[in-house]
């Protein structure tokens, strides 16, 4: 944690107040959700993708300024003067990977689940909980990234350490209780769709021992999810019938498709005007290739 009282309780500011931007900016997109017709999502998917997508956007640069300011606040408790601000910069690819990750965790969603028997309005509902964890993910991503690249740029800090505030997952709060510190050369901060963290500036303390976890582009089975729920401690889900599953994956699968393969080969044409579009690209290609496995 931080070494002064100072700079802990700036910390503990920053993260309600970077939280209280993620329920901002995820409380509009909820409102903006009845522009999606749920009966008509060919003909209302992309008027509702380019309305909330600008949103989406406001909330991150939102929080890359609320953290600018935290860094150097924080700086100037911890260590004596403020520290110099790496902002993280909203590119084409950044707005890119926001719509699609809003077209696929919203519309290909609600497309997926009635075409493969849901009910509409559980179709919708479903989506609409996966849109929110997708919108504070993306725009808490925008302090995280501020975070790690200042820190970067700094020599009087050694690293980040992974931060909380209200509720988080049990994996979370095993790498919050760690407290270990990460640095460039180790990992780039790993969020999951809902994930509450961030990240503090470290002069010192326990570095991290190996690499953080890094989301998979794999597609899980429920004996994956039932070994990481054993592991963590927690109880059992509801049971689903494996056929509803099984049915309900393959449809998602074919539905995504399309999508995550336009945007590929969006990004690859960005990429041969010069533009460093490499770790968009490569989580996407692992993506295709798993979704063709599983349709």
């Amino acid at each position: 944690m931080a070494d002064t009282p100072e700079g802990a309780a700036l910390t503990r500011a920053h993260r309600a107040a970077q939280t209280q931007v993620a329920q901002d900016t995820a409380q509009l997109v909820r409102a903006s959700w009845p522009l999606l017709d749920l009966r008509d999502i060919d003909g209302s998917r992309m008027r509702w993708v380019r309305t909330v997508t600008p949103v989406v956007v406001d909330g991150r640069l939102t929080s890359i300024r609320t953290s600018a300011a935290y860094l150097r606040s924080f700086s100037l408790a911890e260590l004596g003067s403020p520290m110099g601000v790496i902002e993280d910069v909203i590119d084409d690819a950044v707005r890119a990977a926001i719509s699609t990750s809003l077209d696929v965790t919203g519309p290909v969603t609600v497309k997926a689940l009635t075409g493969s028997g849901f009910a509409v309005e559980h179709a919708g509902a479903t989506a609409l909980e996966s849109v929110t964890g997708s919108v504070v993910r993306h725009v808490l991503d925008g302090g995280r990234t501020t975070v790690e690249r200042s820190v970067e740029r700094e020599p009087r800090f050694v690293g980040w350490r992974r931060v909380g505030v209200g509720a988080n997952c049990r994996f979370c709060n095993m790498l919050i209780g760690r407290g270990e510190v990460y640095s460039a050369g180790t990992v780039r901060f790993a969020s999951h769709d809902h994930c509450n963290c961030g990240a503090e500036p470290a002069s010192g303390g326990p570095p991290a021992s190996a690499l953080q976890y890094s989301a998979s582009a794999r597609v899980q089975t429920p004996a994956d999810r039932e070994r990481v729920r054993v592991a963590l401690g927690g109880d059992a889900a509801p049971a689903i019938p494996e056929a509803d599953l099984a049915a309900a994956r393959v449809a998602q699968a074919r539905a995504e498709l399309p999508v995550l393969e336009r945007s590929l080969a969006d990004l690859e044409r960005r990429a041969v005007s010069g533009m460093d579009l490499s770790g968009p690209i490569e989580w996407q290609r692992a993506r295709i290739e798993a979704l063709r496995a599983a349709a």
